[in-house]
């Protein structure tokens, strides 16, 4: 299985995803890096389903104040997915290389990049941290105007090695139980 899959190219309207996003996150953020686009209730709970939160399908009701917004229309089109969030990389920062979901569960992501950069890459490692070995990393730069599939069930991470531009991505995620 592919790490990573472009489900539609060309598709997003950035300018209008871009306005949105940042008066958002000027809005609610409050200097968080992670604001959640949907709620257990849907009354604008920016932040229980941040983090690292194993219980991901309660966060399935669209925030009040976006609902009927660009951004709901995109989240509309992936009912399955749930606990979707902005989700800011500052300038030179990587999150820990780690795997996503449950005991016998597989997770997938939906990235929809809002601003991106050259020097802002996911890697995913054909290897396990518990072989010890180093192995050998692929990577991917998710362009801006389309919207991406991705295993995160396997090892994984994102960087933003840019000096002066910010990553910004709305991300949703789905659990699917392994058989």
């Amino acid at each position: 299985m592919s790490s990573v899959k472009i489900l539609k190219e060309n598709f997003v309207d950035i300018p209008r995803l871009r306005l949105e996003s940042e008066i958002l996150m000027n809005d609610y953020s409050q200097g968080n890096e992670q604001l959640c686009l949907t709620s257990v209730s849907g009354n604008d709970d920016w932040f229980s389903g941040a983090g690292k939160n194993t219980e991901a399908e309660q966060f399935n009701v669209i925030n009040k104040s976006i609902q009927g917004s660009y951004i709901n229309q995109l989240l509309d089109l992936f009912p399955n997915y749930c606990r979707w969030r902005l989700m800011l990389l500052n300038t030179k920062t990587a999150y820990s290389i780690h795997y996503d979901g449950r005991e016998n569960t597989r997770n997938f992501r939906i990235h929809i990049p809002v601003t991106s950069n050259l020097m802002s890459l996911m890697m995913f490692f054909d290897h396990s941290i518990a072989t010890n070995d180093v192995g050998n990393a692929r990577y991917y730069r998710m362009k801006e105007g389309n919207i991406y599939l991705f295993y995160a069930s396997r090892l994984h991470t994102a960087m933003n090695c840019s000096m002066s531009e910010k990553r910004l991505h709305i991300v949703g995620e789905r659990n699917v139980t392994r058989r």
